[in-house]
């Protein structure tokens, strides 16, 4: 299996990858090159990994089960937040109301 986050258009924002046999890993926000080589690592572990991502300008229960549900999926759970422009192009003008980078770290 191939990790492929496909040409990038801008820089990522931020993106959380948690593994537990490596805690020096454990909800750190990456880059996309150091996501690639801890994803690759992982899986030529054996390990499974899932991907989501979303705005989560608002994080409330929702989003919290959505995540819980998607690590259950995987031994690992890479999380993507949409950059401010994308929300504010998903969401209207008034948004995001939480900056990307502290959405990140939540």
């Amino acid at each position: 299996m191939s990790v492929s986050l496909g040409p990038a258009k801008r820089p990522c924002v931020s993106l959380c990858a948690r593994y537990e046999a490596t805690p020096h890993l454990r909800w750190k926000i990456t880059g996309r090159e150091a996501l690639v080589r801890a994803v690759r690592a992982m899986q030529r572990a054996g390990k499974k990994v899932v991907f989501t991502n979303g705005c989560f300008d608002l994080l409330h229960v929702g989003h919290v089960r959505y995540l819980q549900e998607a690590r259950a999926l995987g031994d690992a759970l890479v999380v993507g937040v949409n950059s401010d422009a994308s929300v504010r192009r998903l969401k209207g003008p008034g948004r995001p109301l939480t900056p990307a980078r502290e959405r990140a770290e939540v």
